[in-house]
């Protein structure tokens, strides 16, 4: 199933992740460093949420002691929590998949080196034996290596648990030309605790599992591919001991799929079905002759034809050659595999739908070839359409590397990198690129930012990528959305969001429909689809969701180009707002995800609540390094040891705030009784509390000695008091987006 693979191509490299670096020496390993040169150290956060009766926690070090209730409007998110003792760092409201990511970044001072792959698995493990409670039984399988055109060696793992894959848990390693560890990006999953000896058989469980389908199988699926024991987990399920299997076979209700299918090992329930029909709406072509495409009927690839007379094998012929060219030109790739394999594409053929119906609308990857039918009531001849045949290659260069799982969000990047690189097949055309060769600059005559609109027979048909809603379908904006089970998920209505973020990565503008004032910087399509082609091809994994890509395309172009690439990256995900930081890799500290107040930096507010940071006050600040927990986090790198770690560029951030009186809280640990008299918050931006409590742990209770009232609440003073651990609650937001803290100071 693994296999190792050295080619030549590009690599980006950023994350997104549930750890987060703090400011420490490694014990174990030697240290990684951020390009500031600050020593960092690999760390679990810890996932703390308030109790379900809405009570501050107790300290850490004075476990299940009763505390008094200290606020009726705080809530949690039950979905944050899973029934299973494997470890979680998932914070409820913007928790999109389940992925437990990790990062280190290159060091200046104290870098880490592997020469071979064994060493950066080595290295991984050791490491994560403390900070990412890695126990006996995980391991790192070694998937793929390549190099790129930086001179980078890139590797990927697969993780295993006593042996068996954990399915979308995989880590890339950049491993740069001097040995040093450039970057560790991927998902990783904690404190697994499952028994792995299954305790039925394959067989029995497929029996079961068959017969338990929601949809109704006509006859009995074919297996297309053995059953494997994988360890399976989402956003939703627990890890679970299931068999793996890919079928096909028809259904009353939807007709032909082709799916790989996670059936429980122990009861034979279906767990989850993954379709491997991506649909868009050497190279051979073959027609069905309009037979309907359905399981043992009409075989594929059906039969091969040279050319014909018609339209449709025209199309397809003159449109292979295009995107084969396109990608070898732009990329340097052979064929969508990057080893030269045959396109093979298959014409007239007609895709069974319910009750047996037959139609013709519609084009499909299935994994090894390109599936075409002559169009119906919607389409007319979609594999004539040059960026509706780009869309469906793109599919098999996603599965040849980044493999995104096709449902929710990693399916709607998978869509929206198929529609990327569909119209970037045909602004290359423009250019002058032929079906026979390549054009001698990427200079566009004509940029057309429809996605099939030379096929669609009617608007609902055609996607817009700089206008996703206009086709009343497709979503523009991370916070509209959808996240029910239609379309796998909505990965063809929410691929607009990372469509319409590529056409202002390339164009540049504002949002067109206002959601948001940033302008973006337009880099020009050549550069936005070499941003977007060596995130896919390198950093993307099977669970990469929206702010995981909006990081690892920042990289990418930080990689390829500069930091004012960078930024234009991270400025185009603010315009959709998809959330994310933009750290300190090229000097800045922004919060990102939106903007209502304009400016740049995605986290400027409205202006309502007037200037809300506050200047250090005098004396010995002793909170510097003791925030330990909080009652949320907005994401893995809005850690609570961020508001007192003494850097301003850094933020605690909580949770969305969607009743300004919920209540949040930090904790501290000052490590001893200690004397004070005051609390300073620095809030980032607008994004700041109007009313503060301070509360000290006491004879095995929360007691309050502070508060204060304001627009916004920036300090507490009172009467000396001491203790050594601290309890700051917040409430009434003033921006009622959520809680934001740059540094919190005790004197």
């Amino acid at each position: 199933m693994f296999s190792k693979t050295l080619v030549a191509t590009a690599v980006a490299a950023t994350l997104t992740s549930a750890y987060w670096l703090q400011s420490e020496t490694q014990p174990s390993v030697e240290s990684a460093t951020e390009n500031t040169g600050r020593t960092t150290e690999l760390r679990k956060i810890p996932s703390r949420h308030l109790t379900t009766n809405n009570s501050l926690p107790p300290p850490a070090p004075i476990p299940n002691q009763l505390v008094a209730n200290l606020s009726s409007s705080s809530t949690v998110n039950s979905q944050a929590q899973r029934n299973t003792g494997s470890h979680q760092s998932r914070f409820p409201q913007q928790r999109a998949s389940d992925d437990d990511n990790i990062f280190i970044s290159h060091s200046q001072k104290q870098p880490l080196f592997a020469t071979t792959a064994d060493d950066a698995r080595k290295l991984i493990l050791q490491s994560g034996n403390q900070h990412l409670q890695i126990q006996q039984g995980d391991d790192l399988l070694l998937k793929t290596s390549k190099r790129d055109q930086k001179g980078n060696v890139i590797y990927k793992y697969g993780q295993t648990y006593e042996g068996i894959p954990v399915f979308g848990r995989e880590l890339v390693v950049q491993i740069t030309p001097s040995d040093e560890v450039g970057l560790i990006a991927g998902q990783f999953e904690s404190n697994i605790k499952l028994d792995t000896s299954p305790s039925m058989t394959a067989s029995t469980a497929m029996d079961i599992a068959f017969s338990a389908f929601k949809e109704t199988p006509t006859d009995t699926p074919t297996v297309l591919e053995a059953p494997q024991l994988v360890v399976y987990t989402d956003e939703k399920i627990a890890p679970v001991l299931t068999y793996r299997v890919v079928v096909e076979y028809n259904t009353l209700q939807t007709g032909y799929k082709k799916e790989q299918v996670f059936i429980n090992a122990n009861s034979g329930q279906p767990i989850n079905h993954i379709t491997l029909i991506y649909s868009a709406f050497n190279y051979s072509i073959h027609t069905l002759n309009n037979q309907c495409l359905s399981q043992n009927g009409s075989g594929l690839p059906g039969t091969e034809i040279t050319k014909d007379d018609g339209e449709h094998a025209a199309g397809v012929d003159a449109n292979s050659g295009h995107a084969y060219w396109f990608y070898k030109h732009m990329f340097n790739r052979d064929s969508w595999d990057n080893s030269g394999r045959k396109l093979v594409s298959t014409i007239h053929a007609r895709f069974q739908g319910s009750n047996g119906s037959c139609g013709s609308d519609n084009a499909f990857f299935t994994g090894s070839q390109m599936i075409y039918g002559d169009g119906d009531t919607g389409l007319k001849n979609p594999g004539a359409a040059i960026d509706i045949f780009g869309h469906e290659f793109s599919h098999g260069f996603t599965s040849a590397e980044s493999n995104l799982t096709y449902q929710n969000q990693s399916g709607a990047i998978n869509e929206s990198i198929s529609d990327v690189m569909g119209v970037g097949v045909s602004i290359w055309k423009t250019s002058g690129g032929s079906s026979t060769g390549n054009p001698s600059s990427f200079n566009p005559t004509d940029k057309d930012w429809d996605m099939g609109e030379d096929a669609a027979l009617t608007q609902s048909w055609q996607r817009h990528m700089d206008d996703p809603e206009e086709n009343g379908k497709s979503k523009d904006d991370y916070n509209d959305r959808y996240t029910g089970s239609d379309d796998n998920g909505g990965v063809h209505s929410n691929s607009g969001i990372m469509n319409l973020a590529f056409y202002l990565l390339s164009e540049g503008g504002t949002h067109p429909r206002g959601n948001t004032t940033i302008d973006v910087t337009g880099l020009g399509a050549e550069k936005a689809l070499q941003i977007y082609y060596y995130a896919n091809d390198n950093l993307f994994t099977s669970s990469t969701n929206f702010e995981d890509a909006r990081q690892k395309l920042a990289t990418a172009a930080k990689t390829l180009y500069s930091c004012e690439e960078w930024e234009a990256v991270h400025q185009s995900y603010d315009a959709v707002n998809v959330p994310g930081t933009r750290g300190d890799e090229c000097g800045s500290d922004d919060t990102g995800g939106g903007d209502t107040g304009g400016g740049t930096g995605g986290d400027t507010g409205s202006g309502d609540a007037g200037d809300t940071t506050q200047p250090p006050s005098s004396g010995d600040n002793i909170a510097l390094g003791s925030a330990y927990s909080a009652s949320s986090q907005y994401s893995y790198n809005y850690a609570p040891g961020n508001a007192t770690d003494g850097n301003t560029g850094s933020y605690w951030v909580s949770r969305n705030i969607y009743n300004p009186s919920s209540t949040e809280h930090i904790l501290l640990n000052l490590g001893s009784n200690q004397s004070f008299s005051q609390i300073d918050i620095n809030w980032g931006g607008s994004d700041a509390a109007g009313n503060l409590s301070v509360y000290v742990w006491r004879n095995n209770q929360w007691t309050y000695v502070g508060g204060n009232s304001g627009s916004p609440a920036r300090s507490v003073n009172f009467a000396s008091t001491q203790g050594q651990y601290i309890a700051i609650t917040m409430k009434n937001g003033l921006y009622r987006r959520w809680y934001a803290i740059k540094e919190l100071e005790i004197h």
